[in-house]
């Protein structure tokens, strides 16, 4: 029997813990850009909305399983391991981009922000539709935050490409205006804690 070495051992898993958090980080895609929340106990979230609603959830379980055959592990060493940690980062991925976008599509049905194009094709003034509906903050410099847009690359070249009218230009601008002004009364209904 080969001796245990307990410290060593601790310290490999510490090792193989945070290469696999990097690992599933990297493969996040989208989710990188989301704002992280450690909850240290219980077994829901609740999430106040900026109109004042709650929503309730409960947790959802996210589990994947190493396993490495000892003929691989014997060919390939630690290079073995790396491969089946890769493998399960990718699962464990793939699972929580599916978790957060199932929240997402829910989330936004319940507070009626859903825009259906009913079939006729993207434009510009979909766009702002979809706009009129989200809140919209703004930095230091008065310029708005717009929200990220997660689509294929299709969608992403019809974006790219649109042409946008005097008309649309104004109404945006005017959507702008309307944005700040709602921003700016969030802002100072918000309870600073000090």
């Amino acid at each position: 029997m080969l001796p245990d070495f307990p410290r060593v051992r601790s310290l490999l898993n510490d090792l193989l813990n945070e290469e696999m958090e990097q690992m599933v980080a990297r493969r996040q895609g989208i989710l990188n850009m989301a704002r992280r929340l450690v909850i240290h106990e219980g077994n829901r979230m609740r999430l106040r909305r900026f109109d004042g609603t709650v929503d309730e959830k409960g947790l959802e379980e996210i589990k994947s399983q190493i396993t490495i055959r000892q003929d691989k592990l014997a060919e390939g060493g630690l290079a073995a391991v790396r491969e089946a940690i890769q493998e399960t980062a990718q699962d464990v991925a793939a699972q929580q981009s599916k978790v957060f976008f199932d929240r997402v599509r829910e989330a936004v049905q319940d507070s009626g922000q859903v825009v259906d194009a009913k079939g006729k094709p993207l434009t510009f003034d979909l766009v702002l539709k979809m706009l009129e509906q989200m809140p919209i903050d703004f930095d230091e410099q008065g310029r708005p935050e717009w929200p990220s847009i997660v689509c294929g690359s299709r969608v992403f070249e019809k974006l790219r490409k649109m042409e946008i009218t005097d008309e649309q230009e104004r109404r945006m601008s005017k959507l702008i205006e309307q944005k700040r002004l709602e921003w700016r009364d969030r802002e100072s209904d918000r309870k600073l804690v000090g």
